[in-house]
């Protein structure tokens, strides 16, 4: 307690301190305007200035009636301008109002402005003021139609153009940003990717790093996840942290990069690191960001109940709940925010508290994006309330407004909703093409393996068919109880003066025997389905183990075969010390390469998860060095690969193996005499199923009476044999440039470890 204490009098001695620096700022500016308000046009710039003060102060909420001074400040530089007939002067004027009433979220009035503004700079033909109340103008536009209807993406064309034009390469990107958000809205998400991608360069260019270009890079990773491409939007928020981290940007700005990153994060499914970056996003945002701190401390809530940290998570709700005065967007995300927490514990009497003010909202016909996230919210809670046809229609709501920017996620989240709803109702057709709809979905942003997803979804459904059912008759088992009891209870009413004990023991003995009755069968068909949903489980679980113990199998053979292999090699290291013909001794000395090529691919396989192929370019690489290893000392030969990316299985790498230990071993021998030499071993897919080996040297070549046909040592006889179990004819070149062995052969599907 003592220690809160104490940090509390410390963040308030800082926050009295910044205060004081913003007084003198202010006094500062005061004098300047008395010292200069003599000038017209400099007078204006002062009172500008001071308002300016007041209208970033007001955003910081240190002084309460700043709002009041920014208005008085600029209304002083409107009036003085006109009365001067300062007509550039005034166009900034009316920008900064247009500005201020944008920042109270009034785009009606801040529309005004911008349009005052853009008349006075035409007027006086400047052009860069046209072009910044022009971008000030699309700012204040968020329907799609009246976006259209004024022309606002045209105008926004035109200030980019004169701001490339002029080399201000911030306002240019900017402008761009802005821009993009008006393709947004009307539904042009590759329009909107296209100058996002060009304010980005227009930054990159000049090497700036300020607020906008984080804004920019926020908005790629925005616009990339609801098309569902989870990587470029993870690429571009984790470019944002890089560089604010780098940078050491603004802590608002960094708040709301790691607040992006980690909804990436959640996306992706990492929860952990969804957490660790909302951690951070935390420690830099200030609750005077209302907007920030709502969505922030609301991702918390939502991740911290996924993490199973319920207590957590109702602390970072509640920090929120707490906030008074909000503006409209920062009320959207609280409503949805505290609907969605609230529901997920389960406490639907705190999350209704939201649900009426969230309907006023979405009862407003001119709607914007930011509310598709409070449909979800709704939805959601009429769902887990029971509330079918009510959560249908906010579904169907959401789905219509998101029509036009094909957010991919959302849709997932709409379908899934829709699929439990119809499964809940019974509606099984509708039901499984919502589940495929909220399956491609998925898909499509996660790129997983689809089949297999769907067919365990199939199996879920197929439960949860069933337990509906069950659910479904055990409430037509109660209607029907009640209307035995309404009967029995009106018979009773009938007979009340003639008999009314007897009607009264007669009517109790019914209802008992009624719910004993349901009561055995609901536990009957209650253990049924137990029995059936463990039965089940233990299917999967046995298949599992199943295919691991073969995949073990498989690998301690491989192993095995390795280890036996290198016995043999052992064994007939240990003859040869007891040999002293020296053709002996080259006999077992060629089987000791043989055996180590057929070595190398079991070693290969058991070392790696997949049993079924060998990456053929590892594997030769591996070969050529264990045949320059063993010849060390000899000969000063090296050798050249030429191996594309391919793997085929045992069947195919043995012969392969062998073939190149027989030529490259030859080449050893005969090749180059005293002389250096290169021995070089090619293998190409030289088709979609075609595959070409070759094994040459630039030796001396072959004798010139040398026939294959007739030679009779056991190498030629194996490099033969093994070209016709690979179905392929040996075909063997030579001359003074040296000798080449080339074998090309067939075989379906070589890649990914089928052969």
């Amino acid at each position: 307690m003592r220690h809160i204490v104490i940090w509390s009098l410390f963040l308030f001695a800082i926050q009295l301190s910044a205060q004081d620096k913003g007084a003198e700022r202010l006094s500062a500016l005061h004098k300047e305007y008395s010292r200069k308000q003599n000038s017209d046009t400099t007078s204006v710039s002062c009172l500008l200035k001071i308002a300016g003060w007041h209208l970033e102060m007001a955003d910081k909420k240190n002084f309460p009636k700043s709002k009041d001074s920014t208005l008085y400040y600029a209304n002083r530089a409107v009036n003085f301008s006109k009365k001067n007939d300062l007509k550039n002067k005034e166009a900034e004027a009316y920008l900064f109002l247009s500005k201020y009433y944008y920042n109270i979220y009034d785009n009606d009035t801040s529309r005004r402005y911008a349009v005052s503004a853009a008349q006075a700079f035409k007027i006086i033909n400047n052009e860069k003021g046209t072009a910044q109340a022009a971008v000030r103008l699309g700012l204040t536009y968020d329907v799609q139609s009246e976006i259209i209807e004024n022309g606002i993406i045209g105008k926004l064309n035109q200030a980019v153009e004169i701001y490339r034009n002029s080399g201000d390469k911030v306002q240019e990107g900017f402008a761009l940003y802005v821009l993009a958000g008006r393709h947004n809205r009307v539904g042009d998400m590759k329009s909107a990717l296209e100058d996002l991608k060009e304010s980005l360069n227009a930054f990159n260019s000049i090497g700036f790093k300020g607020p906008e270009y984080y804004w920019t890079l926020l908005f790629l990773s925005d616009l990339w996840q609801r098309s569902g491409n989870i990587e470029q939007a993870f690429a571009y928020s984790l470019q944002a942290v890089s560089q604010l981290e780098k940078y050491k940007a603004d802590p608002q700005v960094a708040a709301e990069c790691y607040n992006w990153l980690a909804k990436v994060y959640y996306y992706k499914g990492d929860k952990e690191n969804t957490y660790n970056y909302l951690r951070k996003a935390f420690q830099n945002t200030d609750s005077s960001d209302e907007g920030a701190y709502i969505r922030i401390c609301g991702n918390l809530a939502q991740v911290l109940i996924g993490l199973k940290r319920n207590e957590e998570a109702l602390f970072y709700l509640k920090k929120i709940e707490k906030i008074d005065s909000l503006d409209k967007d920062a009320k959207i995300n609280l409503y949805g925010r505290c609907i969605m927490v609230y529901t997920d514990l389960k406490k639907y009497k705190e999350a209704e508290k939201y649900i009426g003010p969230a309907l006023e909202i979405l009862d407003n016909p001119n709607k914007a994006y930011v509310l598709t996230g409070l449909y979800g919210s709704v939805a959601k809670y009429y769902y887990m309330t029971g509330q079918y046809k009510l959560s249908r229609h906010y579904l169907e709501e959401y789905k219509a407004m998101d029509e036009k920017y094909k957010s991919k996620s959302a849709m997932q989240f709409i379908h899934t909703y829709l699929f439990k709803i119809d499964s809940s109702e019974a509606s099984f057709k509708s039901a499984m093409k919502n589940l495929k709809l909220t399956q491609s979905y998925k898909d499509s942003i996660f790129s997983a393996d689809s089949q297999k997803r769907i067919e365990e979804l199939k199996i879920q459904y197929d439960v949860m068919a069933k337990e509906r059912d069950i659910l479904a008759q055990h409430r037509s088992n109660n209607e029907l109880s009640e209307r035995n009891q309404l009967q029995a209870a009106k018979l009773s009413t009938s007979n009340l003066v003639r008999n009314t004990a007897i009607a009264g023991s007669g009517i109790t003995v019914v209802i008992l025997c009624l719910l004993y009755s349901r009561y055995k069968n609901n536990k009957r068909t209650n253990n049924m389905l137990l029995a059936q949903k463990k039965e089940i489980v233990f299917t999967n679980e046995a298949l599992s183990r199943l295919v691991s113990e073969k995949e073990w199998l498989l690998k301690e053979i491989h192993h095995r075969v390795k280890n036996n292999l290198h016995m043999i090699m052992s064994l007939l290291n240990s003859q040869s010390y007891f040999l002293e013909d020296k053709a002996a001794l080259s006999a077992i000395e060629n089987s000791r390469h043989r055996i180590q090529s057929m070595s190398l691919i079991h070693q290969k396989l058991y070392l790696t998860d997949n049993t079924a192929a060998i990456r053929m370019a590892d594997y030769i690489s591996d070969l050529a060095g264990y045949l320059s290893e063993s010849f060390a000392g000899k000969k000063n030969v090296k050798f050249k690969l030429e191996l594309d990316d391919i793997e085929m299985s045992v069947s195919k790498a043995v012969p392969i193996g062998l073939i190149i230990n027989e030529g490259a071993t030859n080449s050893f021998k005969y090749a180059f005499g005293e002389s250096e030499g290169i021995i070089g071993i090619s293998l190409k897919n030289t088709g979609e199923d075609s595959f070409t080996l070759r094994v040459y040297d630039n030796g001396a070549g072959l004798p010139s009476d040398f026939d294959i046909l007739r030679h009779k040592s056991l190498g030629m006889k194996l490099i033969k044999g093994l070209a016709g179990d690979l179905g392929s004819e040996l075909e063997l070149s030579s001359s003074n440039r040296g000798t080449e062995i080339k074998i090309s052969f067939a075989s379906k599907k070589l890649l990914y470890g089928i052969t």
